[in-house]
């Protein structure tokens, strides 16, 4: 009977436990590509959003580690979407001849 009562007593605590949200992806991985392989600058703004993801979920600000998460998400797409087009504009001068001029 006793370990029955320890059992309940264990389940009953694990209840009365605050409530914690999983943990956003920071996409700082992403971040880091996007910076590296694409567009530094706007990079660097994902790179700052994506590190304070962490920081706020361990110091239980959930609300702002999501904000966070979502911008970090939002600028790594902008900086593979920039990076992209820059690189396809440099790709189709360089192809077409454009900068024979310019060499």
């Amino acid at each position: 009977m006793e370990e029955l009562y320890e059992n309940q007593e264990t389940v009953s605590t694990l209840h009365d436990q605050p409530y914690q949200p999983l943990c956003p992806d920071s996409w700082l991985v992403w971040a880091v590509l996007s910076t590296v392989c694409c567009c530094t600058p706007i990079g660097l703004v994902a790179i700052y959003h994506a590190a304070r993801v962490n920081s706020y979920y361990e110091g239980g600000l959930y609300e702002q580690a999501e904000r966070s998460a979502s911008s970090a998400r939002k600028w790594t797409i902008i900086t593979f979407v920039v990076g992209a087009v820059i690189q396809s504009s440099y790709l189709g001068v360089v192809l077409s001849g454009g900068l024979k001029d310019l060499l």
